[in-house]
């Protein structure tokens, strides 16, 4: 078993069980104070209009399919999950 299907399964076990299904994330180079652009990638659940994002910064590209994983999750619970990628990383100026 590798690691995404381990977090998968510890995904499955919580009390909190998906309720929604999840967009399309929308990918936005956002522009810092400096204009350097950073990708910044948004996931939102279905159906829902108003809900608390979790923000996730990181520099580390070997992880994109664990963020994934992660966005998808919160989504399902009705949570917006945002990954911001840090300077010179996948993607990012």
């Amino acid at each position: 078993m590798d690691y995404l299907e381990k977090l998968s399964g510890l995904y499955n076990e919580l009390e909190i069980k998906p309720f929604c299904e999840v967009k399309d994330p929308i990918e936005y180079m956002v522009q810092m104070s400096d204009g350097i652009n950073l990708r910044t990638v948004v996931f939102l659940p279905k159906g829902r209009e108003h809900v608390p994002v979790v923000l996730q910064r990181t520099c580390y590209p070997q992880n994109e399919a664990i963020c994934n994983l992660h966005a998808a999750e919160y989504c399902r619970r009705g949570f917006g999950f945002v990954v911001q990628w840090c300077r010179g990383i996948n993607g990012s100026e």
